[in-house]
Parts: C-alpha cells; sequence; structure tokens
C-alpha cells in the first residue's frame, strides 16, 4: 500500500526551490542524491513493460534510481538489517559513540594499522544502564580483565561521562584475540580531561567481570 506522502513527494514539491534558495552550500553528491529520488520510478528513468502471458494484461513499470539513500529503493534492505542488528541486543538501552583516537594509544594503533588512519567506531552499551539494570549500588567498580589486569572506575566516570561497554570495533564483534569479548571505552573527544593517562588505564579490554564496591 502507498504510503499518504513520501520523500520523493516532498523533493518534486519543494526541492527546486529549496536548491534556490540554498544555491552554493549544497554539494554535488547532496545535489545528485536528490534529484535521484526525485526522478525515482517516473518516466526520467524509462521503464518496461509488465505483462501477463494468460490474460494479457499489461502495465508500464518505471525503472527505479537504486540510489542507496532512497527510502523507497533501499527500505526493504534496510528493514532487514535492522532486523538483524536487533537480533544481536541485549535487553538493555544502547549508546554509539564515534571518535578520534588518541595519540596516547599508540601500542593499539600498532597492532592495528587500519587504527592509524583516524578514527574508528565502537558500538555497545552504556556503562551506565548495566549497572542500573541490575541494581548496582557503590562508588565505584573494579574491572577484571581477562589476564586478571584490574582498575578502578569510579562511578562518577560513568554517570558523567558516556561510558560505554563496547561489543563492536568498527561494525565488528571484538574476539578475545583482539581486544573482546567487552571493552571499556570512554569518549574521548567529549571532554578534554578524558586525554589523559589516568582514564586510558581506565580503559580496559578483554573484559570479563565487573565488582561493584
Amino acid at each position: 500500500m502507498r504510503a499518504s506522502i513520501e520523500v520523493a513527494d516532498i523533493f518534486r514539491a519543494a526541492g527546486s526551490a529549496y536548491r534556490a534558495a540554498h544555491a552554493g552550500h549544497l554539494s554535488f553528491a547532496q545535489l545528485k542524491v536528490m534529484s535521484a529520488i526525485e526522478n525515482c520510478r517516473t518516466a526520467a528513468l524509462g521503464g518496461h513493460v509488465e505483462a501477463c502471458e494468460d490474460c494479457g494484461q499489461w502495465r508500464i513499470a518505471y525503472n527505479s534510481c537504486r540510489n542507496r539513500h532512497c527510502p523507497k529503493c533501499q527500505g526493504a534492505a534496510a528493514r532487514t538489517w535492522l532486523a538483524e542488528r536487533e537480533a544481536d541486543l541485549l535487553p538493555v538501552g544502547y549508546f554509539h559513540v564515534v571518535f578520534t583516537l588518541p595519540a596516547a594509544i599508540a601500542d593499539i594503533a600498532f597492532q592495528n594499522k587500519a587504527l592509524v588512519t583516524g578514527s574508528v567506531e565502537f558500538e555497545g552499551v552504556l556503562f551506565k544502564t548495566v549497572m542500573d539494570y541490575v541494581g548496582a549500588e557503590g562508588t565505584e567498580v573494579t574491572a577484571i580483565a581477562l589476564n586478571d589486569y584490574r582498575t578502578a572506575i569510579p562511578s562518577e566516570d560513568y554517570e558523567k561521562y558516556g561510558v560505554i561497554l563496547a561489543l563492536k570495533w568498527d561494525k565488528q564483534y571484538m574476539p578475545i584475540s583482539d581486544k573482546g569479548p567487552l571493552f571499556v571505552v570512554y569518549p574521548y573527544d567529549s571532554a578534554p580531561e578524558l586525554q589523559s593517562q589516568k582514564f586510558y588505564a581506565r580503559s580496559i579490554w578483554q573484559l570479563t567481570r565487573l565488582i561493584v564496591k
């Protein structure tokens, strides 16, 4: 069933005026996306004839733009992808964080050459959400790694900052051999004070246990 109004309808109705009002401020890529969505499944992109061999009924079907930003072309694929990702989730709220890798974590960059290019992306659940979910009370959490390395994380850290328990690194689950299964990650770019050895030391990986005190 066709939706009452689509993005393409909005672009066709107001796209020309919007582009005129923002002339010089829209990139070529943005203009290309707008044009693709506006022309998607219209005569502008051509079409083909579909016919029934039994009854002889036929209809004209216009070609789609196949642009990855088009909600009509990529809607089904997006819904499938979201359903697969939702199946991976724990029953808690999640927080998405993207930041530039601090220079001080040079050893990680050395072992993972792809990180030297600049930024990395971690995905996981907020540390605070986990603490609230289990009803943890205390002023400090001792985080213990697989090799028995320990670090103390004050509760004010995850109350104040968006500290996460990362499950994925650049959209890939982290194996034990590469910092997994969990990595405590601070949003270093969000506050200058986080870019210090004190907080780097609290970013423990291969996390196995949390002890609330």
